[in-house]
């Protein structure tokens, strides 16, 4: 009887830490990330990861009122949209890189994770209107979105 009710125990523990670190992978799962590199002026120079459950940390690095590392949290619909803005933009049929012969201009970095593939876009010129969109609703998170310092 004590040999039952130990596996018993046994098994429920497994299940539910199983559960557990199946629930904390997913949180860590990144999503899109972001990087916007330096320019010869002051333009802002950042990285964001946005997670599956809504979690974007920043990292500021320089021209930035945020310097350092600091996290926020999307709601459930600014998640969804940014997801079908990606979906709505083929993100995936993309160019891998958009270049140009000027030297002067910050060059971004977007990559998407689904579904166990990821593609990464190098934009630094002659930008699609539709990826365009897209930098500018990642930009538009760094200043909309309130933010707590980590590090």
């Amino acid at each position: 009887m004590k040999k039952i009710t130990i596996i018993s125990f046994i098994l429920t523990l497994l299940t539910a830490t199983g559960c557990s670190v199946l629930k904390n992978h997913k949180s860590k799962q990144l999503l899109f990330e972001f990087e916007r590199t330096a320019c010869y002026g002051t333009c802002p120079v950042y990285e964001i990861d946005i997670y599956k459950n809504g979690r974007i940390v920043l990292e500021g690095k320089k021209h930035l009122d945020k310097i350092g590392k600091f996290e926020a949290k999307l709601r459930n619909d600014q998640l969804e949209k940014l997801i079908n803005d990606f979906e709505s933009a083929s993100f995936f049929e993309l160019e891998n890189s958009y270049r140009s012969q000027f030297k002067d201009l910050p060059t971004k970095y977007i990559t998407y994770h689904k579904d166990g593939k990821s593609k990464q876009v190098m934009a630094y010129d002659n930008i699609p209107k539709k990826l365009q969109i897209l930098i500018d609703e990642l930009d538009k998170l760094v200043n909309e979105l309130e933010w707590n310092k980590i590090e």
